[in-house]
């Protein structure tokens, strides 16, 4: 999926947009993020 791409272009503002844009449309459902958030050190400083 998307999310592979990005994390492996490092793209800090895509993995940001993605995180928010996911974690929003999940909260919405009541679904769980801890799933659905990967942890955010795999975009930053890497």
């Amino acid at each position: 999926m998307g999310i592979t791409l990005l994390c492996a272009l490092g793209d800090q503002r895509g993995m940001l947009y993605y995180h928010l844009l996911l974690g929003r449309r999940l909260a919405a459902r009541g679904e769980g993020d801890s799933l659905a958030m990967p942890p955010p050190a795999t975009g930053f400083g890497s």
